[in-house]
């Protein structure tokens, strides 16, 4: 086992969509293989004068005949109900007694509500640009929004793609180490969805610390 995760963590070897190098030294490597053997080792081995092993036949896998016990389908149907039920009895009792239980503010205050055709438009706002140039910046930041933790979470996943590391907006010396916070968090939303910390540029690495 030792063997075969060192050829997996230790190398340069991205073929499983790992870093590569991600284990840095022989000692961290043993207590890994360690940590993954015993825990193998409790979900196959059975308990003493048991039909089922210390992690009651979880995670379920036929090579080692570890099945679902009746104790486990009984308790999770039980906590399923006690889950469901319980939250439709919450929202009965308060549905019904929601005057007289909980805490209560005071009354909110009346609005008074203007009709459309009676508020007065300026001049700024009768300009057709305003609305259109709102809506498509609002619309560039929500695909942008989207976009940007979708990428992260499969570049996290995948072994290759764009080195956007390159297109990190990094500050250049002469004007600090950080130029803003704004700046700053910019730099490190791209840096996060660069595939490895190789694709980021030498200046980038030098100014990780800001």
């Amino acid at each position: 086992m030792v063997n075969h995760y060192r050829d997996t963590l230790t190398k340069d070897n991205t073929s499983q969509g790992l870093f590569p190098n991600a284990i840095k030294s022989e000692e961290e490597l043993h207590d890994l293989v360690a940590f993954f053997g015993w825990t193998a080792w409790a979900s196959a081995a059975e308990r003493p004068n048991q039909d089922y092993t210390y992690t009651n036949n979880w995670p379920a896998e036929a090579n080692v005949d570890n099945k679902p016990t009746a104790d486990l389908m009984v308790w999770s149907a039980l906590s399923l109900i006690a889950l469901v039920g319980g939250t439709g009895l919450m929202f009965a009792i308060y549905g019904r007694w929601s005057r007289t239980i909980g805490w209560h503010g005071e009354e909110a205050p009346v609005l008074d509500f203007r009709q459309p055709d009676e508020v007065r438009l300026t001049p700024r706002r009768r300009r057709p640009g305003c609305s259109s140039l709102l809506f498509w910046c609002c619309s560039c930041y929500k695909l942008l929004w989207v976009l940007l933790p979708s990428t992260t979470v499969w570049s996290s996943q995948a072994s290759s793609g764009l080195i956007w590391g390159s297109l990190s907006p990094t500050p250049s010396p002469e004007h600090g180490t950080c130029s803003s916070p704004s700046s700053g968090l910019l730099r490190r939303s791209w840096q996060a969805v660069s595939l490895s910390p190789r694709s980021l540029p030498a200046k980038s690495r030098r100014n990780r610390g800001c």
